[in-house]
């Protein structure tokens, strides 16, 4: 299997990786915050991912499992928190190694 990128962007309305706040009217909720994850991949060289995020940097979960074609994923987090994330694709012949791991302090 060719490896896997992933390439990882936060903020506030977060579009691709240019971030833009917005701050809400009394009326509105605060908007969520998001960890937005994109990866680049080999078209049909696997038959999807394995998204998982940790708290501690040790200890992974498996938060999301996507289809190949699917190259982008939304996680929504705390504002004030430390995530990592990985991931590693997967085809019929089992699972890739996995992407290093990327740190997010918001």
């Amino acid at each position: 299997m060719k490896k896997t990128f992933l390439t990882i962007c936060f903020g506030l309305l977060l579009t691709g990786c240019n971030s833009t706040t917005s701050t809400p009217s009394p009326t509105q909720s605060a908007t969520p915050l998001n960890v937005n994850l994109a990866w680049q991949s080999v078209p049909k060289a696997q038959l999807g991912f394995y998204i998982e995020a940790s708290i501690d940097g040790t200890h992974f979960t498996q938060i999301l499992t996507v289809p190949d074609g699917v190259n982008f994923a939304s996680i929504p987090v705390e504002s004030g928190s430390t995530y990592y994330f990985r991931m590693r694709s997967f085809n019929t012949a089992g699972a890739s190694s996995y992407t290093p791991v990327v740190k997010v302090k918001l």
